[in-house]
């Protein structure tokens, strides 16, 4: 899916000012790099464990957790944090973006130009403040969707719970019980807001996040650009 990012700009120029599309031009600079940032941590933390782990048979990677392929140059436990780090900070992205692009929808629709529906703090555009004002469609449904999904709301509570109260621990496991190894990163167990997560793998758990976002973010863009298209 595509999204003509130079036809919203000249919506935006055309109906609200050069000034205006400065502050749009800043929420789609923020939306980009968020993604951006999102996949430089997720393959950062993948190759960190990858770079001494590769190419080892099975009956190896529980002796490889226990640094028995330690090196001077490489220590097992030191590629872990540095790939928690890194997991930890693509959730903050993925997780970010959703807010960035509720911004993005206020400012890109002229919203904070009109009385009737401009909010006056900045830390109150919020997706319960601004639904209030999108009226039915694909703008208001695509951002009710990247909200409103299981795999949104895991994404949610690890950030939340991580930001507020404490980071959710990613470790490296290796899982015998399967017909076919499983081995990588897992976030580990938590509850948050009276619900029970149990331990979820990263690599499939954000990949299939980041993919769901990407998909509902092109359809919201071109929602805009249709609506901004129709105003005179």
């Amino acid at each position: 899916m595509k999204w003509n990012l130079g036809e919203l700009r000249q919506h935006v120029r055309r109906l609200f000012g050069e000034d205006h599309l400065r502050i749009v031009n800043q929420c789609l600079r923020t939306i980009g790099d968020r993604r951006e940032f999102s996949r430089y941590h997720f393959n950062a933390a993948k190759s960190r464990i990858e770079e001494n782990l590769h190419g080892r048979e099975n009956f190896e990677l529980t002796a490889a957790l226990l640094g028995a392929f330690d090196t001077s140059e490489w220590q097992f436990s030191t590629a872990r944090f540095e790939a928690y780090a890194h997991t930890v900070a693509c959730v903050q992205s993925m997780h970010a973006v959703v807010d960035n692009m509720i911004h993005f929808v206020y400012y890109a629709l002229g919203s904070n130009l009109d009385a009737s529906s401009r909010i006056e703090r900045e830390r109150d555009i919020t997706w319960s403040k601004v639904s209030t004002n999108l009226g039915p469609g694909p703008i208001k449904d695509g951002l009710k969707a990247l909200l409103d999904d299981p795999g949104f709301t895991y994404l949610a509570a690890v950030n939340n719970h991580s930001k507020h109260r404490s980071i959710i621990d990613v470790s490296y496991s290796v899982d015998f019980a399967s017909d076919a190894v499983e081995h990588g990163l897992l976030f580990s167990p938590f509850s948050y807001d009276g619900v029970d997560y149990p331990a979820k793998w990263v690599r499939p758990t954000l990949i299939n996040e980041y993919q769901r976002q990407e998909a509902i973010l092109f359809a919201i863009g071109n929602a805009v650009n249709d609506t901004l298209r129709e105003q005179t």
